[in-house]
């Protein structure tokens, strides 16, 4: 019977064992992950803390400009449909917070919400733009809403794509939200997975974030998990995810002036309909926009009527 156990035991640690070296990946270089995911349209700008950050600027370079700020374990290419649609009316600058896409760590490690605004700030100061309209979904949302707060007279509108800001949008995450924002929610989880392939991950919450996860296709999982291990990536994102939320913006919502447009997908498992309704209820005359049977990301899975929304409403804002 011992024979029986100890051969046992061996055998499932070397399938563990096996399994584990499978799925390793270790880091790509960062040139070799920017070479992949640039286009024409890419520029990098090196600010103040030293950060590296890749942006775009596209479209009528004498339009009204729109600034998009993606979301959590995003990059700007999630904005590109819209880019696509609404360039030729507006300048589109979208760029890549710290932690994410081609701009990955930056040498002060901080990813806090404050540290985005303040990244969105010096970065549309830079390009001389004084006045624009900022749109930003899920925690690019927070960092929109953050710097309407913070920086009243520079936004001519704000648009929030599934926002979060709320303390109970941290409960919503972790019990309907992907599996890999509860890994990585954890220690034990970030260590496990941090020289893992976050390929299937990845793919689970993308899925998750779609309705039609038809969309969800192999290139969009190629590039979700290619800027994920993208040199450094993954220790910035466990950082990041490590850090507590701050809340204490929450309760100044109210004081934003900027006419704002709140889009909301129906089907949205990580931040419900209720939060963009208190989004609404909170920020005087907002409009709530849902889109029935569109989860987390209605640029990516409604692009035509959601961009024919945000360029109806800017027309009406902007006169």
């Amino acid at each position: 019977m011992w024979k029986f156990l100890k051969w046992t035991m061996l055998i499932i640690v070397v399938v563990t064992v096996g399994a584990y070296l499978a799925l390793l990946q270790f880091d790509i270089p960062a040139e070799e992950v920017d070479a992949l995911y640039t286009n024409e349209e890419s520029e990098f700008m090196v600010l103040d803390n030293g950060a590296r950050v890749h942006y775009r600027d596209e479209g009528n370079p004498d339009g009204p400009p729109l600034v998009l700020i993606h979301g959590s374990n995003a990059s700007l290419h999630t904005w590109e449909l819209w880019a696509a649609d609404l360039g030729d009316q507006f300048r589109i600058v979208s760029m890549d917070l710290q932690g994410h896409g081609l701009t990955g760590p930056v040498p002060d490690n901080d990813y806090s919400t404050d540290a985005m605004a303040r990244l969105v700030h010096e970065v549309v100061t830079r390009l001389g733009i004084d006045r624009f309209s900022l749109a930003g979904s899920s925690m690019g949302g927070r960092t929109a809403w953050t710097y309407a707060v913070q920086h009243p007279d520079r936004l001519n509108a704000l648009i929030l794509v599934g926002s979060s800001g709320y303390p109970d949008d941290d409960d919503d995450e972790k019990d309907e939200g992907p599996l890999v924002f509860k890994i990585l929610s954890s220690p034990v989880g970030r260590a496990l997975v941090r020289n893992v392939s976050p390929r299937m991950l990845a793919e689970e919450g993308l899925k998750t974030s779609f309705v039609d996860d038809s969309l969800v296709d192999e290139a969009m999982v190629n590039r979700y998990t290619t800027l994920a291990v993208r040199e450094g990536s993954r220790d910035a994102t466990a950082i990041r995810f490590s850090t507590p939320r701050s809340y204490e913006l929450t309760h100044r919502i109210p004081e934003i002036t900027a006419p704002t447009l709140i889009l909301q997908g129906g089907g949205d498992l990580l931040i419900s309909v209720p939060h963009a309704e208190k989004f609404q209820a909170d920020i005087a005359g907002s409009k709530l926009i849902i889109y029935e049977d569109v989860g987390h990301m209605p640029m990516e899975e409604n692009p035509e009527q959601s961009a024919a929304d945000v360029r109806a409403f800017l027309n009406r804002v902007l006169g």
